[in-house]
């Protein structure tokens, strides 16, 4: 496993279902995705990625940071099935799709005891995809109870445009006035460095940027 800061000068090659992240002018990175096949990258190039932004679909994302686990060619295509599965064209399955930003992931059922939806933010929908399908979970403490509370004001650094808007917030699960401790993006990047504990526990806000 390892993650980078991608550079300018050095273009890296990215197996499928490795992860991309997109900072924001800020330094935080706002979004993480991940790659539907092998490609050459560099900061700031745009590049076609498969994730929940939402929906489920192929988006491009600028990449800036990257992070991988050793995989096989089967895990790889296990991966691409699940995301598949999860698609909007998906009708293999009985629920639907739908993006939450708070919980990280969380599902919906009816009086019968049957899911009805499954709700990922983009990094749920990451952690998911690592757990359940490729079967390498990515090395985050499982207990969000202990990550740090993210404030409103914290909130609007990463994503200004969304986090301004009250009911915006509310339709991701956002409700209130905060804080919520909420799983950034970033924390998925920290938990594939070779330099942290494993897993990894996020601190602070900081580590909202990588």
């Amino acid at each position: 496993m390892s993650s980078v800061r991608l550079t300018d000068s050095e273009p890296i090659e990215l197996r499928a279902m490795a992860l991309v992240g997109e900072t924001n002018p800020a330094g935080y990175v706002c979004h993480v995705a991940v790659l539907p096949r092998t490609l050459r990258v560099q900061n700031n190039q745009n590049v076609e990625t498969l994730g929940q932004r939402p929906p489920v679909e192929e988006h491009s994302v600028k990449c800036n940071v990257a992070g991988w686990q050793d995989i096989t060619e089967d895990q790889i295509h296990a991966g691409l099935a699940w995301i598949e599965l999860h698609s909007p064209e998906s009708n293999l399955v009985t629920y639907s799709v739908s993006y939450k930003a708070y919980p990280a992931f969380d599902a919906s059922y009816n009086d019968n005891g049957e899911m009805y939806d499954r709700q990922f933010s983009c990094v749920g929908f990451v952690l998911c995809l690592y757990d359940e399908a490729i079967n390498r979970p990515i090395e985050l403490d499982s207990n969000f109870d202990n990550f740090p509370s993210i404030a409103l004001s914290e909130l609007m650094e990463v994503w200004p445009e969304y986090a301004s808007r009250e009911g915006v917030r509310a339709r991701a699960g956002l409700h209130g006035p905060g804080p919520w401790k909420i799983v950034m993006p970033a924390y998925a990047f920290h938990a594939l460095s070779e330099e942290l504990d494993k897993p990894f526990l996020p601190s602070s806000f900081s580590d909202a940027t990588f």
